[in-house]
């Protein structure tokens, strides 16, 4: 098989959390962020990405966290200062319709678009 070690791609409806409508327009949002966020960091299929909409129109992009800790300082927050000098807020405001950028997180397996809590590892605010 072609895509044998893709990362596993759910249905764009798990990226919207609790109460966001699933909208037409909410879905070419996240797939268009996904695309751009893969694009300007070099990802391919095999690692995982998400563009999560969240309560608010907020978006949060998740990654792997091995991707997270590749930085060349080991910090994490270099994904998310990448992602704002390509325009990625603007971006998600101006042309996606998303209401803010709220910055980058690890990614974990079988989780939804919920909020970040203090227990978060790698939540990087566009502010930082």
């Amino acid at each position: 098989l072609p895509n044998w070690n893709a990362a596993a791609s759910p249905c764009l409806r798990s990226r919207l959390a609790m109460g966001v409508m699933a909208t037409e327009g909410h879905l070419r949002a996240v797939e268009m962020a996904e695309e751009f966020v893969r694009e300007v960091l070099g990802l391919d299929e095999t690692v995982n990405a998400r563009v999560r909409m969240l309560s608010g129109g907020k978006a949060m992009v998740e990654l792997d966290n091995s991707i997270l800790e590749s930085g060349d300082d080991g910090e994490t927050n270099w994904a998310a200062d990448l992602l704002r000098d390509f325009g990625f807020e603007a971006r998600c405001i101006d042309e996606w319709g998303f209401n803010s950028f709220g910055g980058v997180r690890g990614f974990k397996t079988g989780s939804v678009a919920a909020m970040p809590t203090e227990d978060s590892k790698h939540v990087v605010t566009a502010a930082s």
